[in-house]
């Protein structure tokens, strides 16, 4: 079930088809390093917006950035690749289904919004009935605008 998204009230739009929302402030750090030296530090604080459907999808997989951890990861594990240089380049997917998820970003806008997200920063996280997305700072309108739009497509599946 696809929902049109008013942009005016996005989250209006899906509260409408039963889909329940929850907004909260994040706060993480994060470092990675080798040999005990450190490569990369950060302190992340954000916003984290979870979507909880009414009824469960077969999607579950987790859209985040590429990073050289993530690198090492996949000398063992073979990742989903789209065929999209501008998105494989970016976004690295954690899936336990490749067919789904990829039937779910064969639609170019799909893959799209999650682009942006990733590329700023962000992570996008689906399990079944939920999902999730964390954004560094304070979401824009058009960032929940976006949001809503791929809701409603993981509600399409």
């Amino acid at each position: 079930m696809s929902v049109q998204i008013d942009v005016n009230d996005p989250i209006g739009s899906l509260a409408r088809a039963g889909v329940e929302y929850d907004e909260s402030s994040t706060s993480s750090s994060s470092s990675f390093t080798v040999g005990g030296v450190p490569l990369a530090g950060s302190a992340i604080a954000g916003e984290r917006h979870a979507w909880k459907l009414p009824s469960p999808t077969p999607l579950q997989v987790v859209f985040v950035p590429e990073s050289l951890s993530k690198m090492v990861v996949k000398i063992f594990k073979r990742e989903l690749q789209m065929g999209d240089p501008a998105f494989d380049n970016v976004v690295y997917i954690d899936t336990a289904d490749k067919q789904v998820t990829a039937r779910f970003l064969g639609a170019e806008a799909h893959r799209d919004l999650v682009l942006d997200f990733v590329s700023e920063g962000g992570r996008v996280a689906v399990d079944k009935d939920r999902v999730v997305f964390e954004v560094k700072g304070s979401a824009t309108r058009d960032q929940l605008v976006q949001m809503a739009q791929l809701v409603s497509g993981v509600m399409a599946l």
